[in-house]
């Protein structure tokens, strides 16, 4: 693991809850709701990795680093400016709980 300095640290990421609710005619709504707002630093994942990723079956587009949180979990997501970054794996605990790597796929509309 490459040394990270916060300086990398760039990007504004609102990290998303998923909440069930009940609406007005017996079912569940869905919504999302901010844990928190964090920096990170945000790798694009190009080229022979990606190629590598698909060819896998993997869904990878990005990594995301945000400083340790032991609250995030693989069923939450990140929204980026006006992107969103669904979580696709349990999330990656790098430097003795310094940083946090999420695995992340972008989801398109």
């Amino acid at each position: 693991m490459a040394r990270i300095d916060i300086g990398e640290m760039r990007e504004r990421v609102a990290i998303k809850t998923r909440t069930l609710a009940d609406d007005t005619i017996g079912g569940k709504t869905e919504t999302w709701t901010t844990l928190a707002t964090v920096w990170a630093k945000i790798n694009t994942i190009r080229g022979t990795e990606f190629i590598q990723q698909a060819q896998a079956g993997g869904e990878l587009t990005h990594r995301v680093i945000i400083r340790y949180r032991s609250d995030v979990t693989a069923s939450m997501k990140l929204t980026w400016g006006s992107r969103t970054l669904k979580i696709v794996s349990p999330p990656i605990e790098l430097g003795h709980r310094q940083w946090t790597e999420l695995q992340c796929k972008e989801e398109t509309t």
